[in-house]
């Protein structure tokens, strides 16, 4: 892993690769991103390359996942967000685009609200869900999702 930060300006870069028992390349993954921050506003972006050779015959071997976004602290409570993300999956995965806005508001210094939509653009090979989960849409589908919630710190 490494990293460089500057005034404002942040980068990383990370390597991953995953084997089995015997010494088999399962997994390698690439991922570079980085942050600018501009008074109250702070955007990001970033790419991730994954590659599995040793896939079964016909299955996905390579993804490419790209994202950017923003932040920006509208209040000292009150952030708000806003996100796109792309990715393409080869050998019939198809592809994706995902674009979500939403907002973080913080009651107190541990008590944080927090709400978001998104939409998930499937290309025709493609059921990505709009939320890490089972709930897949049909091949080539789009799909919509919001959610909310409260996190407090201990």
């Amino acid at each position: 892993r490494l990293g460089y930060s500057a005034a404002g300006f942040n980068v990383q870069a990370a390597y991953d690769q995953t084997k089995d028992g015997t010494g088999s390349n399962k997994a390698d993954g690439l991922t570079l991103g980085g942050t600018y921050t501009i008074g109250d506003l702070k955007l990001f972006g970033g790419y991730e390359n994954l590659s599995a050779p040793d896939a079964a015959a016909g299955a996905p071997t390579k993804a490419n996942h790209y994202w950017i976004g923003a932040n920006y602290q509208l209040t000292p409570a009150l952030t708000l967000i806003g996100a796109g993300y792309r990715v393409n999956v080869n050998n019939g995965g198809g592809s994706a685009n995902l674009f979500m806005v939403g907002a973080n508001y913080n009651l107190s210094k541990r008590t944080l609200l927090y709400a978001a939509v998104g939409t998930v653009q499937n290309g025709a090979n493609a059921n990505f869900s709009v939320e890490a989960t089972n709930n897949n849409p049909a091949p080539g589908k789009n799909q919509l999702g919001a959610y909310t919630g409260i996190v407090h710190s201990f």
